[in-house]
């Protein structure tokens, strides 16, 4: 399984038999209509994004405010990550 979180990327995924997962807190999120699991959740929130990684070969997000301690700890289990969690660390600290 993918995680994706744009509709375009569901949309093409879905045409290429790819199983989609999204995490959004918006229930009426546009990528509802096209994904193949949606969970309701807060992408910031750590147990969120640990609970919907755990179902999924891999994980893409186009969102600033995700958990990075969350992706850290997924990737040194394993996890396929994009981007990696120290680039998202990086893009997040806005004192640099």
């Amino acid at each position: 399984m993918l995680e994706a979180v744009r509709e375009n990327d569901c949309v093409g995924c879905k045409q290429l038999d790819v199983k989609t997962s999204v995490l959004d807190r918006d229930p009426d999120c546009p990528t509802l209509s096209v994904c193949s699991v949606f969970i309701k959740g807060d992408p910031s929130d750590y147990n969120d994004v640990l609970n919907i990684v755990k179902m999924v070969d891999m994980l893409t997000y186009e969102i600033e405010n995700i958990n990075v301690n969350a992706l850290k700890d997924l990737k040194r289990e394993g996890k396929e990550i994009y981007p990696e969690p120290e680039a998202q660390e990086i893009i997040q600290d806005k004192g640099l």
